[in-house]
């Protein structure tokens, strides 16, 4: 049922970012966009308290592949059960979120050039 509820929300947001790229095509995205209609400083704080929200929302599920794909599979090989338990904690889950933060936070601090170089890289 939450998923329906979501997908039922979801587009209307699409529908509205539909309509805003057909009027205003231009780069930038939300900042771009919030600052026309709202001003300059209240479109930049709408905008960056977005990004915070995004960060918020996908930050545990980066942490949880960061754990399934990674750190449990490296602790059960090196036979660190103890590890491997930590990380199927709350607490592991949480450090594992620091982790993804503290390395998103590098990276776009590093520009785009550098993120470019590690996108090639990993892909």
């Amino acid at each position: 049922a939450a998923i329906v509820i979501f997908g039922v929300l979801t587009t209307f947001l699409v529908i509205t970012y539909a309509m805003l790229v057909s009027v205003m095509p231009r780069t930038g995205g939300d900042y771009a966009w919030q600052s026309r209609v709202l001003g300059g400083g209240l479109g930049f704080v709408l905008s960056i308290t977005g990004w915070w929200f995004t960060l918020f929302l996908w930050a545990p599920i980066y942490a949880n592949i960061l754990n399934v794909q990674f750190f449990l599979p490296l602790a059960y090989t090196l036979q660190w059960s103890g590890v491997a338990s930590f990380f199927t904690s709350q607490t592991g889950l949480f450090v594992s979120c620091l982790i993804v933060l503290a390395f998103v936070s590098v990276v776009v601090t590093l520009g785009m050039e550098t993120y470019a170089r590690i996108q090639k890289i990993c892909f």
